[in-house]
Protein backbone atom coordinates (compact mmCIF):
# COMPACT_ATOMS: atom_id res chain seq x y z
CA UNK A 1 0.00 0.00 0.00
CA UNK A 2 1.07 3.61 -0.77
CA UNK A 3 0.73 4.54 3.12
CA UNK A 4 3.74 7.02 4.60
CA UNK A 5 5.12 5.60 7.53
CA UNK A 6 5.15 9.12 9.10
CA UNK A 7 1.75 10.85 8.88
CA UNK A 8 -0.06 8.14 7.40
CA UNK A 9 -1.16 9.56 4.49
CA UNK A 10 -2.52 6.96 1.23
CA UNK A 11 -3.68 9.57 -1.55
CA UNK A 12 -2.04 11.29 -4.36
CA UNK A 13 1.59 9.60 -2.84
CA UNK A 14 4.20 9.67 -5.65
CA UNK A 15 6.14 6.62 -6.39
CA UNK A 16 9.82 6.96 -7.66
CA UNK A 17 12.72 4.36 -8.66
CA UNK A 18 16.19 5.03 -7.71
CA UNK A 19 19.25 3.06 -8.02
CA UNK A 20 21.99 2.45 -5.70
CA UNK A 21 24.54 4.54 -7.18
CA UNK A 22 27.50 4.80 -4.60
CA UNK A 23 28.99 1.00 -5.17
CA UNK A 24 27.71 0.96 -8.98
CA UNK A 25 25.35 -2.23 -7.98
CA UNK A 26 22.71 -0.59 -9.79
CA UNK A 27 19.99 -2.46 -7.41
CA UNK A 28 16.64 -0.49 -7.67
CA UNK A 29 14.20 0.68 -4.89
CA UNK A 30 11.02 2.02 -4.60
CA UNK A 31 10.66 5.14 -2.88
CA UNK A 32 6.99 6.73 -1.44
CA UNK A 33 6.89 10.44 -1.70
CA UNK A 34 4.00 11.97 0.59
CA UNK A 35 1.49 15.02 -0.92
CA UNK A 36 1.06 15.80 2.62
CA UNK A 37 3.98 16.00 4.94
CA UNK A 38 6.92 15.52 2.31
CA UNK A 39 8.51 12.30 3.64
CA UNK A 40 10.52 10.46 1.63
CA UNK A 41 11.16 6.87 2.06
CA UNK A 42 11.72 3.63 1.20
CA UNK A 43 8.91 1.49 0.37
CA UNK A 44 10.41 -2.03 1.20
CA UNK A 45 13.56 -2.21 3.71
CA UNK A 46 16.05 -4.70 2.12
CA UNK A 47 16.04 -7.88 4.63
CA UNK A 48 20.75 -7.51 4.38
CA UNK A 49 21.15 -3.84 4.82
CA UNK A 50 24.87 -4.57 5.36
CA UNK A 51 25.33 -5.66 1.64
CA UNK A 52 25.45 -1.98 1.07
CA UNK A 53 27.88 -1.03 4.14
CA UNK A 54 30.98 -3.01 2.97
CA UNK A 55 33.97 -2.74 5.17
CA UNK A 56 35.56 0.30 2.89
CA UNK A 57 32.27 2.29 3.57
CA UNK A 58 33.94 6.07 3.97
CA UNK A 59 32.69 6.27 7.58
CA UNK A 60 34.44 3.21 8.71
CA UNK A 61 37.75 4.30 7.17
CA UNK A 62 40.23 5.31 10.23
CA UNK A 63 42.71 7.39 8.42
CA UNK A 64 46.31 8.80 10.33
CA UNK A 65 47.18 12.33 9.77
CA UNK A 66 50.42 13.98 10.93
CA UNK A 67 50.14 16.64 13.95
CA UNK A 68 49.98 19.34 11.43
CA UNK A 69 46.93 18.09 9.62
CA UNK A 70 45.26 16.90 13.23
CA UNK A 71 45.85 20.33 14.27
CA UNK A 72 44.40 22.10 11.47
CA UNK A 73 40.81 19.46 11.82
CA UNK A 74 40.97 20.51 15.59
CA UNK A 75 40.35 24.03 14.97
CA UNK A 76 37.85 23.31 12.25
CA UNK A 77 36.28 21.71 15.03
CA UNK A 78 36.27 23.95 17.85
CA UNK A 79 35.22 26.51 15.23
CA UNK A 80 32.22 24.75 14.65
CA UNK A 81 31.36 24.03 18.40
CA UNK A 82 32.22 27.56 19.88
CA UNK A 83 32.07 29.74 16.70
CA UNK A 84 35.80 31.69 18.90
CA UNK A 85 38.68 30.33 16.29
CA UNK A 86 39.62 32.54 13.58
CA UNK A 87 41.64 29.74 11.61
CA UNK A 88 38.76 27.22 11.90
CA UNK A 89 36.29 29.95 10.14
CA UNK A 90 38.57 30.53 7.50
CA UNK A 91 38.90 26.66 6.78
CA UNK A 92 35.02 26.12 7.09
CA UNK A 93 34.69 29.19 4.42
CA UNK A 94 37.82 28.13 2.33
CA UNK A 95 35.82 24.59 2.41
CA UNK A 96 32.40 25.98 1.82
CA UNK A 97 31.06 24.27 4.80
CA UNK A 98 28.12 26.62 5.84
CA UNK A 99 27.67 24.95 9.32
CA UNK A 100 25.31 26.16 12.25
CA UNK A 101 27.96 28.40 12.64
CA UNK A 102 27.15 30.73 9.42
CA UNK A 103 23.60 31.71 11.52
CA UNK A 104 25.83 32.58 14.40
CA UNK A 105 24.74 29.40 16.33
CA UNK A 106 27.24 26.25 17.32
CA UNK A 107 26.43 22.72 17.24
CA UNK A 108 26.83 23.20 21.42
CA UNK A 109 25.62 26.50 21.79
CA UNK A 110 22.08 25.11 23.61
CA UNK A 111 22.23 23.01 26.67
CA UNK A 112 25.34 24.96 28.30
CA UNK A 113 27.56 21.59 27.07
CA UNK A 114 30.61 21.62 28.40
CA UNK A 115 34.08 19.54 28.37
CA UNK A 116 32.72 17.51 31.22
CA UNK A 117 29.00 16.87 29.77
CA UNK A 118 27.96 13.35 28.63
CA UNK A 119 27.69 13.49 24.91
CA UNK A 120 26.99 10.31 22.83
CA UNK A 121 27.69 10.26 19.24
CA UNK A 122 24.65 7.71 17.26
CA UNK A 123 26.02 6.24 13.92
CA UNK A 124 29.48 7.74 14.99
CA UNK A 125 31.40 4.81 12.24
CA UNK A 126 34.85 5.04 13.12
CA UNK A 127 34.45 7.70 15.81
CA UNK A 128 36.25 10.76 13.79
CA UNK A 129 34.14 13.70 15.29
CA UNK A 130 34.60 11.33 18.97
CA UNK A 131 38.29 11.83 18.62
CA UNK A 132 38.55 15.23 17.93
CA UNK A 133 36.08 16.33 20.70
CA UNK A 134 38.46 14.20 22.89
CA UNK A 135 42.03 16.30 21.55
CA UNK A 136 39.88 19.27 22.40
CA UNK A 137 39.55 18.09 26.37
CA UNK A 138 36.20 16.43 26.48
CA UNK A 139 36.37 13.82 28.84
CA UNK A 140 32.67 11.94 29.05
CA UNK A 141 32.57 10.55 25.56
CA UNK A 142 30.36 7.40 23.92
CA UNK A 143 29.97 6.32 20.48
CA UNK A 144 27.43 4.02 18.64
CA UNK A 145 27.22 2.29 15.28
CA UNK A 146 25.42 -1.26 14.51
CA UNK A 147 27.71 -1.15 11.32
CA UNK A 148 31.52 -1.29 12.92
CA UNK A 149 33.17 -4.65 12.77
CA UNK A 150 33.53 -4.59 17.18
CA UNK A 151 33.47 -2.29 19.36
CA UNK A 152 36.83 0.29 19.73
CA UNK A 153 38.78 1.69 22.52
CA UNK A 154 40.24 5.02 21.63
CA UNK A 155 42.16 6.41 24.74
CA UNK A 156 39.27 7.01 27.70
CA UNK A 157 35.92 6.09 25.51
CA UNK A 158 34.66 3.45 23.75
CA UNK A 159 32.13 2.97 20.46
CA UNK A 160 29.95 0.33 20.81
CA UNK A 161 29.13 -1.98 18.02
CA UNK A 162 25.49 -1.49 18.93
CA UNK A 163 21.84 -0.61 18.30
CA UNK A 164 20.89 2.40 20.16
CA UNK A 165 18.47 0.10 22.03
CA UNK A 166 21.06 -1.30 23.78
CA UNK A 167 22.57 1.70 25.44
CA UNK A 168 21.64 3.21 28.61
CA UNK A 169 22.06 6.88 29.44
CA UNK A 170 21.69 9.13 30.56
CA UNK A 171 23.54 12.00 28.67
CA UNK A 172 23.84 15.57 28.57
CA UNK A 173 23.97 15.80 24.92
CA UNK A 174 22.93 13.30 21.99
CA UNK A 175 23.47 13.65 18.19
CA UNK A 176 23.38 12.01 15.41
CA UNK A 177 25.34 13.22 12.35
CA UNK A 178 24.06 12.25 9.14
CA UNK A 179 23.17 8.75 10.73
CA UNK A 180 19.22 8.93 11.21
CA UNK A 181 18.09 8.81 7.75
CA UNK A 182 19.80 5.30 7.65
CA UNK A 183 17.54 4.25 10.81
CA UNK A 184 14.64 1.66 9.62
CA UNK A 185 12.24 3.49 13.13
CA UNK A 186 12.72 7.33 13.14
CA UNK A 187 9.57 7.34 15.73
CA UNK A 188 11.39 4.51 17.81
CA UNK A 189 14.68 6.11 17.44
CA UNK A 190 13.30 9.86 18.54
CA UNK A 191 11.50 7.99 21.58
CA UNK A 192 14.92 5.93 22.69
CA UNK A 193 16.92 9.36 22.15
CA UNK A 194 14.44 11.24 24.70
CA UNK A 195 14.04 8.70 27.11
CA UNK A 196 18.49 8.81 27.03
CA UNK A 197 18.31 12.09 27.32
CA UNK A 198 18.78 14.15 30.64
CA UNK A 199 15.67 16.40 31.09
CA UNK A 200 15.91 19.91 29.60
CA UNK A 201 18.68 18.76 27.27
CA UNK A 202 19.14 18.73 23.90
CA UNK A 203 19.60 16.09 21.10
CA UNK A 204 21.37 17.43 17.88
CA UNK A 205 19.90 15.76 14.33
CA UNK A 206 21.73 16.43 11.54
CA UNK A 207 20.33 15.30 8.15
CA UNK A 208 19.32 15.43 4.54
CA UNK A 209 16.04 17.72 4.10
CA UNK A 210 13.76 17.20 0.95
CA UNK A 211 13.52 20.66 -0.44
CA UNK A 212 15.33 22.18 -3.78
CA UNK A 213 17.56 20.06 -4.99
CA UNK A 214 15.21 17.04 -4.49
CA UNK A 215 12.51 18.74 -7.25
CA UNK A 216 15.90 19.60 -9.52
CA UNK A 217 17.26 16.33 -9.60
CA UNK A 218 14.61 14.25 -8.72
CA UNK A 219 16.31 10.47 -8.27
CA UNK A 220 19.45 11.76 -9.15
CA UNK A 221 20.10 13.80 -5.63
CA UNK A 222 23.14 12.60 -4.00
CA UNK A 223 21.59 12.89 -1.00
CA UNK A 224 18.98 10.24 -2.03
CA UNK A 225 21.54 7.66 -1.49
CA UNK A 226 19.82 4.37 -1.99
CA UNK A 227 19.08 1.84 -0.53
CA UNK A 228 21.28 3.20 2.69
CA UNK A 229 19.63 6.17 2.86
CA UNK A 230 15.88 4.81 4.33
CA UNK A 231 13.74 8.01 5.11
CA UNK A 232 14.57 11.50 3.87
CA UNK A 233 12.59 14.45 5.95
CA UNK A 234 10.88 17.44 5.09
CA UNK A 235 11.09 20.24 8.18
CA UNK A 236 7.11 19.53 8.30
CA UNK A 237 7.70 15.70 8.46
CA UNK A 238 10.53 16.00 10.96
CA UNK A 239 8.86 18.46 13.27
CA UNK A 240 5.35 16.07 13.31
CA UNK A 241 8.06 13.05 14.43
CA UNK A 242 9.39 14.77 17.32
CA UNK A 243 6.05 16.05 18.22
CA UNK A 244 5.02 12.06 18.35
CA UNK A 245 8.12 10.95 20.47
CA UNK A 246 7.67 13.86 22.94
CA UNK A 247 10.21 16.60 22.01
CA UNK A 248 10.21 20.20 21.25
CA UNK A 249 11.83 21.70 18.17
CA UNK A 250 13.87 23.84 19.63
CA UNK A 251 15.56 25.48 16.14
CA UNK A 252 16.06 24.66 12.51
CA UNK A 253 19.47 25.81 10.88
CA UNK A 254 20.42 24.69 7.25
CA UNK A 255 23.81 23.60 6.64
CA UNK A 256 23.88 22.24 2.75
CA UNK A 257 27.07 22.36 0.92
CA UNK A 258 27.70 22.52 -3.13
CA UNK A 259 27.77 19.01 -2.40
CA UNK A 260 24.11 18.88 -3.68
CA UNK A 261 24.95 20.15 -7.42
CA UNK A 262 28.25 18.67 -7.41
CA UNK A 263 26.99 15.22 -6.45
CA UNK A 264 23.72 15.34 -8.61
CA UNK A 265 25.32 16.13 -11.68
CA UNK A 266 28.20 13.39 -10.77
CA UNK A 267 24.76 10.72 -10.42
CA UNK A 268 23.49 12.13 -13.72
CA UNK A 269 26.83 11.49 -15.61
CA UNK A 270 27.18 8.27 -13.80
CA UNK A 271 23.15 6.77 -14.90
CA UNK A 272 24.27 8.16 -18.79
CA UNK A 273 27.94 5.77 -18.75
CA UNK A 274 28.26 2.11 -18.25
CA UNK A 275 32.09 2.56 -17.34
CA UNK A 276 32.90 2.54 -13.47
CA UNK A 277 36.11 4.40 -14.28
CA UNK A 278 35.07 6.82 -17.09
CA UNK A 279 32.00 7.38 -13.75
CA UNK A 280 34.49 8.22 -11.73
CA UNK A 281 36.59 10.64 -13.69
CA UNK A 282 33.49 12.18 -14.91
CA UNK A 283 32.29 13.15 -11.07
CA UNK A 284 35.90 14.34 -10.45
CA UNK A 285 36.04 16.69 -13.17
CA UNK A 286 32.69 18.89 -11.60
CA UNK A 287 35.88 19.29 -8.67
CA UNK A 288 38.50 20.55 -10.43
CA UNK A 289 35.97 23.18 -12.37
CA UNK A 290 36.64 25.86 -9.38
CA UNK A 291 34.19 28.55 -11.44
CA UNK A 292 31.59 25.90 -11.35
CA UNK A 293 32.41 25.17 -7.55
CA UNK A 294 32.06 28.86 -6.85
CA UNK A 295 28.94 29.27 -8.26
CA UNK A 296 27.65 26.20 -6.95
CA UNK A 297 28.77 27.52 -3.18
CA UNK A 298 27.40 30.75 -3.37
CA UNK A 299 23.96 28.95 -4.31
CA UNK A 300 24.11 26.82 -1.35
CA UNK A 301 24.46 29.93 0.74
CA UNK A 302 21.50 31.21 -0.81
CA UNK A 303 19.71 28.03 -0.70
CA UNK A 304 20.19 27.69 3.19
CA UNK A 305 19.38 31.51 3.86
CA UNK A 306 15.85 30.47 1.83
CA UNK A 307 15.71 27.91 4.43
CA UNK A 308 15.54 25.43 1.22
CA UNK A 309 19.01 23.93 1.29
CA UNK A 310 18.87 19.96 1.23
CA UNK A 311 20.46 19.55 4.85
CA UNK A 312 19.40 21.05 8.50
CA UNK A 313 20.31 20.27 12.31
CA UNK A 314 17.81 20.22 13.83
CA UNK A 315 17.61 21.22 17.32
CA UNK A 316 15.48 18.49 19.87
CA UNK A 317 14.89 19.08 23.60
CA UNK A 318 13.46 16.91 26.05
CA UNK A 319 11.42 18.78 28.34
Amino acid sequence: MNVCKVCGNADQNRIHLARELMLGLGDVFEYLECAVCGCLHIREIPRDLSRYYPKNYYSFAQRRHSWFSAYLRNQRTAYKLYGTNLIGMWMCKMAGDYSPLSHRTGWFSKGAITRSSSILDVGCGSGKLLRRLSELGFVSLTGVDPFIAKDIRIGHFTIYKKDLADLEGPFDFVMLHHSFEHMPEPLETLKRIRKILNPRSYALIRIPVVADAWRSYGVNWVQLDAPRHLFLHSVESMRLLADQAGLETAGVVFDSTSYQFLGSEGNIQKQQKQSVDGDSAISRSNYRNLRRRLEFRNKSRELNARGTGDQACFYLRRG
